[in-house]
């Protein structure tokens, strides 16, 4: 994996994105000040729009002061001279110069990282050398008083650590407990000093003093540890626990973990083989940025942003989530997919709930889910905000069976997933309506969010179709017995096939134009759906046909829509497709992604809507890489049958390995090639000359 550098910014910067799914930073070139900071699971009433929003958590600010002159009160001394993201690693690597206001000068580096081995953990580590005697101080701040936050407890100093607070949200519905640590271990001797910033006790602060002198290197480590009240009662002084812990490691062996856990992350990289260095550079910072957004021990699954940003979509958990973004976790970590389905798991009762304010039976998922599980979206939001939006509720449980499909947990089926996928098949049964045609599901809104109240969205009813016949194989596994309504349903609930065209239409009825929404497609990939081969076809090329390439610019489907011209064997055109759903998505610096193509009409009028990171369309992208091409369908009941041809690379690509996923518990090498008649799979827990 690379390291990407930058030595100078532009207007269009962005700060580098530095998380480990549990907490999310922001860092920009100088990474003393302007850190943003949030925490998965702290949550509370946005202070504009009123709705259920991730609370910001104070960074950790710090000062370097040369005889009285300051970074603080002279930021325009501060020089860049690089910056480098290690993506092997998570380590955000900054040099640079300080010229204060007396002419006097150092140069330095800062380190920081959030831990991946010791989640609740960010670490910042500061090299600085003076090129004159001075006495040098360097200072941190954790201020929440900047915040839309409030403060129930202050302890400054403690005897463990430097500093505790227990925050709580505006309205109070959440809390967080922080816990700081600063040392000082460079060259000479140190003296601390508290509160030298001057502030009230209701902030968190500490200072060195050094007699620095040239030719010696004098560093500061900070550490921070932030938990959210989701998971303790005491979150400050669970903080305090967790900072204590990290002392017994210290930082060299703290970073070594860190850089252990990603290592092992990395062994599941995807590689193209065959593509150019920029293309395999993507497909790294998709990997990279969605394992930046989740943790085993994240409490609130993943939101579209990850926990880069709190104001777009305000850190709610959409269906993006178990359909994009869980597909490479679901093969590569599967504890970290389990952690999203355990999110929704413990918010059965919301769902239980949402589905009787509905007047239906069993569960449904809310459209934007927050800390309750409640739905949580804005009121003017289209799709009778949200409560018209119901495929959720299918995606969700397709979540669970494909967890079970791929691991093959059967503790997890019968624990976990058999009460959602039970609720699930319950609500769709008291969902559909039986008319002369079979059974019909009406007024809903389906993925094309511009086409609310339709009857029969094709998406939706494959998804309930797909669920329901899980449902009864599921029963019989767990020595149940079949439900005939689920199977009466599956059987026969109406799919709309354009009478003239034969293909599977978006919703019943839908207008033919120029331009047509592809969200049908999705059924076919990842979910696997095959009505014929003449209707699949011809599903395929009329999307095609009708403008596809119009929407290889917007979010969330676009990043894997070249599989489609694969499946017809068009090499040239899935190329086109992987390329312009993919390549315009990513500005620098680091490869982040924006939520739509740069390239398109909205970013090219207002530059400055563009925001970073969208992490739905990177797990979009990693499905379509390793499910996709590789053909790797994970619904058929028996693993012998998941792996079919022949297999169709985009041009210019001559294949792709899936270096390590995990198919029933077991580690395994996919390498699909392109021309053969099917991936091959070997075994890794096979002994060498076994393996075939």
């Amino acid at each position: 994996m690379k390291k990407h550098t930058i030595r100078q910014t532009t207007e269009s910067h962005q700060p580098a994105y530095v998380a480990n799914g549990f907490v999310g930073l922001r860092v920009g070139t100088c990474p003393f000040t302007g850190q943003t900071a949030l925490l998965a699971g702290f949550t509370g009433s946005h202070e504009r729009f009123g709705v259920e929003a991730l609370a910001p958590i104070p960074p950790v600010e710090m000062n370097l002061t040369m005889d009285g002159s300051s970074l603080q009160k002279n930021p325009g001394g501060y020089r860049l001279v690089e910056q480098t993201y290690d993506f092997s690693c998570g380590e955000l690597t900054t040099t640079f110069e300080l010229t204060n206001a007396r002419g006097q000068r150092l140069k330095g580096s800062h380190l920081i990282y959030a831990s991946r081995s010791s989640p609740t953990m960010a670490i910042q580590e500061i090299e600085l050398e003076v090129l004159q005697t001075c006495d040098l101080r360097f200072s941190t701040l954790v201020d929440p008083t900047k915040l839309p936050v409030r403060t129930r407890l202050t302890l400054v100093p403690n005897a463990d650590c430097d500093g505790v607070l227990w925050l709580e949200s505006r309205d109070g519905s959440a809390t967080a407990g922080i816990a700081t640590y600063l040392a000082c271990e460079g060259d000479g001797e140190s003296h601390e000093i508290n509160d030298d910033w001057g502030y009230e006790q209701e902030r968190l602060t500490k200072t060195y003093r050094v007699q620095a002198v040239p030719g010696r290197v004098y560093r500061f480590r900070v550490m921070i540890s932030a938990v959210p009240g989701t998971l303790h009662s005491e979150p400050h002084w669970q903080a305090v626990r967790m900072i204590k812990l990290a002392q017994w490691k210290g930082f060299d062996r703290l970073r070594q973990e860190n850089r252990d856990a990603w290592a092992k992350l990395w062994e599941s990289r995807v590689r193209i083989l065959g593509a150019d260095e920029a293309w395999q550079d993507l497909v790294d910072a998709s990997f990279f940025y969605l394992y930046c957004s989740i943790h085993p021990s994240s409490p609130q699954s993943m939101a579209p942003f990850g926990l880069s940003r709190r104001d777009n979509y305000k850190g709610h958990v959409f269906w993006d989530t178990e359909s994009f973004m869980a597909m490479l976790p679901l093969l590569t970590d599967p504890a970290a997919a389990k952690a999203i389905l355990d999110y929704r798991f413990r918010r059965l009762q919301a769902a239980r709930h949402n589905a009787m304010i509905n007047g239906y039976h069993g569960i449904q998922f809310p459209w934007q889910s927050g800390a309750t599980g409640d739905e949580v979206t804005r009121v003017s939001a289209g799709g009778a905000a949200g409560a018209g939006e119901q495929h959720v509720t299918m995606d969700v449980a397709l979540a669970f069976i494909a967890y079970c499909q791929v691991t093959g947990d059967e503790i997890f089926m019968r624990e976990q997933a058999w009460p959602v996928v039970k609720g699930v098949a319950e609500w769709i049964a008291s969902r559909v309506e039986r008319t002369h045609r079979g059974y019909e599901m009406l007024y809903v809104t389906g993925i094309d969010e511009g086409s609310d109240n339709v009857n029969n969205d094709s998406f939706s009813n494959i998804a309930c179709r797909i669920v329901l016949s899980h449902a009864n194989r599921f029963a019989a596994k767990l020595g149940y017995p079949a439900n005939p309504t689920w199977q009466e349903i599956a059987e026969s609930l109406f799919i709309p096939i354009h009478p003239d065209l034969g293909f599977v239409e978006q919703y019943e009825g839908c207008e033919i134009r120029d331009s047509m929404p592809p969200e049908s497609l999705m059924a076919f990939f990842p979910y696997g759906y095959s009505h014929s081969s003449q209707v699949d076809e011809a599903t395929f090329r009329f999307f095609i046909d009708h403008d596809l390439k119009r929407y290889l610019s917007l979010p969330m489907l676009s990043a894997f829509l070249g599989v489609i011209p694969a499946r017809l064997g068009d090499r040239a055109l899935a190329r086109e497709f992987f390329d312009a759903g993919n390549l315009p998505f990513f500005l620098e610096p680091y490869r982040m992604s924006a939520e739509g193509a740069l390239t398109a009409g909205h970013y090219l009028r207002v530059p400055d809507a563009v925001t970073t990171v969208f992490i739905t369309g990177r797990g979009s992208l990693m499905a379509g890489l390793m499910m996709g091409l590789t053909r790797m369908d994970i619904w058929k009941e028996s693993l012998d049958d998941w792996f079919s041809g022949p297999i169709v690379m985009p041009e210019g690509w001559d294949g792709i390995v899936l270096e390590k996923v995990y198919l029933r518990g077991r580690p395994a090498r996919v390498t699909a090639m392109h021309g053969a008649p099917r991936a091959e799979v070997v075994w890794l827990d096979e002994p060498i000359e076994q393996r075939q």
